[in-house]
């Protein structure tokens, strides 16, 4: 019988095993497993009908059967290389009108065989078909297999080489077996060379288990609801931290205004109340910061400012807390800075803050310097903050930026933070297309080099942007104007009231959404509105809807809530408050609100205007004097 034959009977149980696994196990139900299941179920049939073609002699059965019998071996050696080809279409992403002359090119292949004459070969007892049949079935698969070629190698760069091997694979066996059958025409080793190739591509195929798939998008599922809960989470924890904040920093800042008539030791009490309500806000907007980072929507907002005014008033403030460590605290601004840049100011001195703020935090003893210059080549701000405190390990220095990482925290228990200053300041100037570089010496000092591009603002405005960063609005008096507060909070209405006592408001106050709508639908004097969002009976969402839809009605509602997380302020407006104001509001935040939204901001129009013309009436003044 040869060789082939008993390689090919071998292969037929080795198949079923095959096929029998792939169809017990659940997989994916995707065009490749369809086609791939086609492949196996005809080659099964393949090499059971060219065993059977082989075992049929003349003698014993007659020419007619083995003609049918020889010609489906041949039926299924096309069937099998046009699924091969489909195979291999699809995971090329041929197009369709390509699979349509597909399957022409292999009917009019199948019609060939029909209706030619096939010649038989005795060789050593064995019948072997030859003749129009054999030239068709070959002319067939060496076209397919040219094309194939063609296929594999023209998309060899965006497809995984892995899928390719099943086809080179053939490629190598089919010359074998070419070379085979035409030295030894009743050899029988074509569905020899099929099982391997199949065999082989069962493990490229790309035919993930359906029940790996099926955890992975609940895995899936779980995190985005868990992603969608710290969300949540979040929101609810800075509403919750932020409404008790309110009532402490709004206090204290009452009992501030009482300079000359508490004691010294309660001013000095209110100073240390109010710095640590700044630092837990620190604290709270770190962690909404990193939520942002997380769910992409950190965003950099750009505008002119007057970059020296805003250096030297960071440098103030941090110069109070060196100072209470004894820390020498040296600071160069130079002076070839523009005098207006565009950019993310408060990003930019949050970056400042957190990097000053570190150095001071772990330096004990010595220095800190902080140094700003401009880099007119490359148009960028180039900030250095150096210490001389603690330093890091080289091992360490690539953990600096790490999330919830704080070095040394085992002997640094003393320092306050969360670990997420340097971790957001890093992502503050990537987004700005800035870059950043550390350089420390363990138990030396560290020093940051931060480079952050930035535009030139408009020199023409430095004086309105200067009195803009600075303004504290004063001579306000709303006199003869009626105000209403609705928050459900009885403390957040004493804090707010306390916040406008000066500004001679009438104030009425209600403490829900209804409440205020019963009010306004019983008299509409109010000037303006402030309004809770989260309140019983009646919240500020669905009550600012009622109020936009109650006929002339024009009162501005100003969105007064703890709600901080990204995005508030444009998701209120487009709820029809006319602005948005988070708590905790100090008092300047809520009286530059007021003017801006009452006078249209001519009360700082008028004070620039003031502060202008004292400056026009000293220089005119100087030139007189000269």
């Amino acid at each position: 019988m040869g060789i082939g034959f008993y390689l090919s009977i071998s292969m037929i149980p080795i198949l079923l095993l095959l096929t029998i696994i792939f169809f017990v196990k659940k997989r994916v139900n995707n065009e490749e497993t369809k086609i791939y299941s086609h492949i196996l179920i005809s080659s099964i049939i393949m090499s059971i009908f060219e065993v059977t073609s082989a075992i049929m002699y003349k003698e014993y059965f007659g020419l007619l059967i083995y003609d049918i019998v020889a010609k489906l071996v041949l039926v299924c050696y096309v069937v099998v290389n046009y699924l091969f080809c489909n195979y291999l279409m699809t995971i090329c992403n041929r197009p369709k009108p390509t699979f349509i002359l597909l399957k022409v090119i292999t009917i009019v292949t199948l019609l060939l065989m029909a209706f030619t004459k096939t010649i038989y070969v005795e060789n050593n007892g064995v019948v072997a078909p030859q003749g129009g049949p054999i030239v068709a079935t070959f002319a067939y698969a060496i076209c397919l297999g040219l094309y194939q070629l063609v296929l594999a190698l023209s998309n060899r760069k965006t497809i995984n080489a892995k899928k390719f091997t099943p086809f080179y694979l053939f490629l190598v066996f089919g010359a074998i077996n070419a070379i085979i059958v035409i030295l030894y025409p009743t050899s029988f080793v074509v569905g020899y060379i099929w099982c391997l190739t199949i065999i082989t591509m069962n493990f490229t195929i790309e035919n993930p288990d359906a029940k790996l798939v099926e955890y992975e998008k609940t895995e899936k599922e779980r995190a985005e609801a868990a992603s969608i809960a710290k969300s949540e989470f979040l929101s609810s924890m800075s509403h919750e931290l932020r409404t008790p904040l309110n009532a402490i920093v709004g206090l204290s800042e009452d009992i501030e205004s009482f300079n000359d008539k508490v004691p010294k030791e309660v001013k000095e009490d209110t100073v240390d109340i109010v710095n640590a309500s700044n630092t837990l806000l620190e604290i709270i907007g770190s962690i909404l910061d990193i939520s942002k980072i997380e769910s992409g929507k950190l965003d950099i907002v750009e505008s002119d400012y007057a970059p020296k005014d805003e250096f030297e008033s960071i440098a103030k403030i941090l110069r109070t807390k060196a100072s209470e460590k004894n820390l020498e605290f040296n600071v160069s601004i130079s002076e070839r800075i523009p005098d207006v840049l565009f950019g993310d100011r408060l990003r930019i001195k949050q970056i400042i803050n957190n990097l000053l703020s570190n150095a001071i935090k772990y330096t004990d003893h010595g220095r800190v310097n902080f140094f700003v210059n401009w880099l007119d080549a490359s148009s960028a701000l180039s900030i250095t903050v150096a210490d001389t405190g603690r330093g890091v390990k080289p091992e360490d220095i690539d953990k600096l930026f790490s999330k919830y990482d704080r070095l040394g925290v085992e002997k640094t228990s003393n320092v306050q933070g969360t670990g997420l200053g340097l971790a957001i300041t890093k992502t503050l100037i990537d987004l700005m297309g800035g870059h950043v570089e550390v350089k420390s010496e363990y138990l030396i000092g560290t020093t940051f080099s931060v480079t952050i591009p930035q535009k030139l603002g408009d020199a023409e405005r430095l004086e309105s942007i200067k009195m803009a960063q600075m303004y504290v609005p004063k001579d306000l008096d709303f006199s003869g104007k009626k105000l209403l507060v609705v928050d459900d909070n009885l403390l957040n209405i004493k804090v707010f009231k306390k916040a406008i006592k000066d500004l001679n408001f009438e104030v009425d106050e209600c403490y829900n959404g209804q409440e205020a709508l019963d009010k306004i639908e019983l008299n509409n004097d109010y000037d303006i509105i402030f309004m809770d969002i989260k309140m019983p009976v009646m919240d500020g969402e669905e009550a600012i809807g009622h109020l936009i839809n109650m006929p002339n009605f024009k009162t501005p509602v100003v969105a007064l809530t703890a709600d901080a997380m990204t995005g508030s302020n444009n998701k209120y407006i487009n709820m029809g408050f006319s602005d948005y104001m988070s708590k905790p509001f100090s008092r300047k935040v809520i009286a530059v609100k007021l003017d801006t939204i009452l006078n249209k901001g001519e009360v700082a129009n008028k004070n620039l205007n003031t502060e202008e013309e004292k400056k026009e009436e000293t220089q005119s003044e100087e030139v007189k004097e000269s």
